[in-house]
């Protein structure tokens, strides 16, 4: 009797042991790249892997089923997959279906952009205005902060109208807050603090 994999059963992205294999994994293809490959391709295609992966009905039960043979695992990653992504990431989709590791892709792809984007000394920044900023805004914020982080900021810009004025900053865990909301708040914290 085929016993039935459950969505639950295929790990998230914040599983820890997807986590820790899929490091292994996007270190593993990150160093064995040739010099002349486009390591941002590959993180696009292993995005939209694990996109495909989570959001196609079977898919991800089908790959962490332990029932399903080798081949019959290498042959659905060579017709669902191969005729769409470079040389690289077939091998590396080969080398997960013999190893029964294709449920830790989404993990995989998420390590390999962070990964990337630290050998690249590039680092997230959410932006959060209270008006959409321009394209002349968005280019000063952007040299402003690669001169003082030190590395190419990759700006995520987000709308909220509640902060009626100015930006908020967060990078990693430090929050640069000169919004209106956020300048009032803290004026009414130390009022009630003098209290």
């Amino acid at each position: 009797m085929t016993r039935q994999i459950t969505t639950a059963e295929f790990p998230s992205v914040m599983d820890p042991q997807a986590v820790t294999l899929g490091k292994v994994y996007a270190e593993a293809l990150l160093d064995s790249l040739p010099r002349d490959t486009d390591a941002a391709d590959l993180s696009e295609q292993l995005s939209e892997l694990a996109k495909l992966m989570r959001t196609t009905n079977g898919c991800a039960e089908f790959f962490a089923n332990p029932a399903i043979n080798q081949a019959a695992r290498l042959a659905r990653v060579e017709k669902l997959f191969g005729p769409f992504v470079s040389q690289p990431v077939a091998s590396l989709l080969g080398v997960l279906a013999k190893n029964q590791r294709l449920a830790v892709l989404p993990a995989l792809a998420e390590q390999y952009r962070l990964l990337l984007d630290r050998r690249m000394n590039r680092i997230d920044v959410s932006v959060t205005s209270a008006v959409a900023l321009t394209r002349e805004q968005v280019e000063t914020l952007t040299a402003t902060l690669a001169k003082k982080l030190g590395a190419t900021p990759k700006l995520n810009v987000t709308v909220d109208p509640s902060l009626v004025g100015g930006l908020r900053v967060q990078v990693g865990d430090k929050v640069y807050d000169t919004s209106v909301a956020g300048v009032l708040q803290r004026f009414r914290e130390m009022m009630e603090y003098k209290q």
